[in-house]
């Protein structure tokens, strides 16, 4: 019998990690993500996706697995401002000089794992090239990346130096 998986397993999991536990949950297929490829992907609608997978399988008579050439697959990617509503997230943007340190401390507070793909990364406007800080804006979005396995939309974050 196939794992269940519950949205907190799917969060604590690398995206596409996730993805592939996902595909081979609802479609019983045994795709391993080391020898899967994603191919093409497609946003079809706000959150709905497609995703083209191929997978490297040996014909081995040992190997009782279907085969798996090419295929393609629909879900439906998560919507920040949904699962992480305005107001719920409160950091310390102490030390941070991109949004990418922002992501990796929102994943040390919340136990979700996030990849490069997720958000789109930018330089914070608030800390100079010398390091210094000029005055931390209350909030800050951070917006899903366009190729995000996971997610669409953005998150408000509130921040709160040396909170």
């Amino acid at each position: 019998m196939a794992p269940t998986y519950t949205l907190s397993d799917l969060l604590a999991t690398p995206p596409w990690e996730a993805l592939i536990n996902v595909v081979n949950h609802r479609y019983v297929l045994g795709l391993d993500p080391n020898t899967t490829r994603l191919v093409a992907f497609t946003p079809v609608s706000d959150a709905t996706t497609d995703v083209t997978l191929s997978a490297s399988r040996t014909s081995a008579a040992w190997n009782l697995l279907p085969a798996f050439d090419q295929q393609t697959f629909g879900y439906e990617r998560l919507d920040l401002a949904t699962h992480y509503p305005d107001g719920t997230v409160t950091l310390d943007p102490t030390g941070w000089t991109t949004s990418a340190d922002m992501v990796d401390a929102l994943s040390n507070q919340t136990g979700v794992v996030f990849d490069d793909r997720d958000f789109t990364h930018e330089e914070l406007l608030w800390v100079n090239d010398d390091g210094t800080v000029e005055t931390v804006p209350e909030t800050y979005q951070l917006s899903a990346g366009p190729w995000s396995l996971r997610w669409i939309g953005r998150v408000v974050v509130t921040l709160e130096p040396n909170g």
